[in-house]
C-alpha cells in the first residue's frame, strides 16, 4: 500500500517541483494551496505525511495546520515536514513546537527532500534486547 502526501504550498511552482521530486516513487500525492484547504484536504485523505508551507495567505498559516494535525486526531496525527523560506532558528524552533518532525529551507534540494521524505516514511523497528 503506498504512502499519502498532502503537498501544501501557496506557490504552484514550488508544489510542481515537490511533486516532480516525489512522483517516481509509490506515493499517492494530493495538492493544497492554503492552510484551509490543508485541512479539509487532510480530513479525507488522511496523509502518512504532510510538506507544509509556513507563510500562507487565508488567515491560517502551515503553524496553524501543524497544530491541528497535532492536537485534533480526526485528521489522523500525520507527520509534518515544514518547508519553509523562513530560514532561521526561530522559525525552526517554532514550526517544531508546532509538531513538525523536520524543517528543509527553500530553496531545497529535491534529493534531499527525496531523502528526508523517506526516513520520515519508514517505520522505526524497535531493536531486541540483546541483539544488535
Amino acid at each position: 500500500m503506498s504512502q499519502r502526501i498532502l503537498i501544501v504550498d501557496d506557490q504552484a511552482q514550488i508544489r510542481q517541483l515537490i511533486r516532480f521530486s516525489l512522483e517516481d516513487e509509490d506515493y499517492q500525492l494530493r495538492e493544497a494551496n492554503s492552510g484551509a484547504q490543508a485541512l479539509s484536504t487532510a480530513m479525507d485523505f488522511q496523509p502518512h505525511l504532510v510538506l507544509l508551507d509556513i507563510m500562507m495567505p487565508g488567515g491560517i498559516d502551515g503553524l496553524d495546520v501543524c497544530r491541528e494535525f497535532k492536537n485534533r486526531p480526526e485528521y489522523g496525527q500525520p507527520k509534518v515536514l515544514i518547508l519553509s523560506a523562513m530560514v532561521n532558528q526561530e522559525a525552526e524552533d517554532g514550526a517544531r513546537q508546532a509538531g513538525a518532525r523536520a524543517f528543509i529551507g527553500k530553496p531545497f534540494s529535491p534529493a534531499k527532500l527525496c531523502k528526508l521524505v523517506q526516513a520520515l516514511l519508514t517505520p522505526v523497528t524497535p531493536s531486541t534486547p540483546g541483539k544488535p
